[in-house]
């Protein structure tokens, strides 16, 4: 039996969190868990493992090919929620790992 990569338009990149639907090579792109943005040529074009140095190329890319560098921002700032770096050393964890936490010991306090 012939091995079928499915590749869709449903669902989002696993690295920088865009929608396939919005994926220029839609399809056909190479990868089924990412977009053409993220994987060309066989390989992740960001092999590292630095999620900010990621959303700092994110953006710069972004702006290159004409978004706002606000709307550039604000999805690198949506990328940190990517599969690809859970667990990685990510601002969400800092800005809401905590917060839970403290909203508990604050309420067992009253």
């Amino acid at each position: 039996m012939e091995n079928v990569n499915k590749k869709s338009l449903e669902g989002m990149c696993e690295s920088c969190m865009m929608p396939f639907k919005k994926d220029p090579k839609g399809v056909d792109r190479e990868h089924e868990k990412y977009c053409s943005y993220c994987f060309n040529n066989g390989k992740l074009c960001y092999e590292g493992n630095d999620v900010k140095e990621f959303k700092r190329g994110m953006v710069e890319v972004m702006v290159k090919n004409g978004s706002s560098r606000f709307m550039a921002h604000i999805y690198a700032f949506m990328a940190g929620f990517a599969p690809r770096w859970k667990g990685k050393d990510s601002s969400v964890g800092k800005m809401f790992g905590n917060y839970g936490q403290k909203c508990a010991e604050d309420e067992a306090k009253k």
